[in-house]
């Protein structure tokens, strides 16, 4: 009797506004609703089956990614994922940018070049650097965006990318340290922090990581993340040991 009294005054007084609703004026709301129009009119562009697919690729990847990423950034909350009115289209287009940009990196016997071509494109905000960021943020969303996401195996794609930073050489990481990065690039933490994040929220949902283990790519995950670098850079008797510069992603699980 006590308990059911207590809910109602709390019921009651409880603030509409408060907490996940914070009050916003009819001025933000209006705002608000325009970049969510502006928004989907540019979705609708980049699916223009009237346009090539170079031209409906060039606006996805340069106009309704860094916009939706932008809006996000900016305001945070379920009212982003509501934007489009059918969100698992603009996953599934996400998805195909991401896998297609994967392939465009030419094939090599080399590991290491092959891993700083895709590295550049990762850290390219014309080409995969937005759509990485954009899955992040749809990884907060929903779980219907998580199950579409699934579905495109881009929880295993991204795991694969994480692969791909252990064969960086340790002469990437300087270079950028001694030429700076370009406006068009983002820096090699901030891309490597969009996937690392990506990938402890993908393991955080019980779909994704029931997946995940029984494709054996959560052990791989593991592997990654616990294995020992086979040797580490110069003599450990000198001053200027260091460690393997993929080391810097193992740090950031905290393990």
């Amino acid at each position: 009797m006590w308990r059911s009294w207590v809910d109602r005054i709390n019921t009651v007084n409880k603030n509409p506004c408060s907490d996940d609703h914070p009050a916003m004026s009819p001025e933000e709301l209006h705002q608000r609703a325009q970049k969510q129009a502006n928004l989907r009119d540019l979705f609708n562009q980049s699916q223009d089956l009237l346009m090539t697919e170079s031209e409906r690729s060039d606006i996805f990847l340069s106009q309704v990614l860094p916009a939706y990423c932008a809006f996000y950034d900016a305001d945070p909350g379920p009212h982003v994922f509501e934007t489009f009115y059918d969100i698992r289209t603009f996953i599934v287009v996400l998805a195909r940018h991401l896998v297609s940009g994967i392939r465009s990196v030419p094939d090599t016997t080399n590991k290491t070049e092959s891993s700083k071509v895709l590295m550049d494109n990762l850290r390219s905000k014309l080409h995969l650097y937005y759509v990485l960021k954009a899955i992040n943020i749809s990884t907060f969303g929903p779980n219907v965006l998580v199950t579409v996401m699934l579905q495109q195996r881009v929880p295993s794609v991204v795991i694969k990318l994480f692969r791909s930073f252990i064969d960086l050489p340790r002469s990437y990481y300087d270079t950028e340290t001694k030429q700076g990065v370009s406006d068009s690039m983002v820096t090699l933490e901030d891309a490597g922090n969009v996937v690392v994040d990506t990938l402890k929220q993908c393991v955080k949902n019980p779909s994704v990581l029931t997946r995940l283990i029984v494709e054996d790519t959560f052990f791989l995950l593991l592997r990654l993340i616990l294995a020992k670098p086979a040797e580490w850079i110069a003599s450990p008797n000198d001053g200027e040991t260091q460690e393997p510069g993929y080391m810097v992603w193992k740090h950031k699980y905290d393990l």
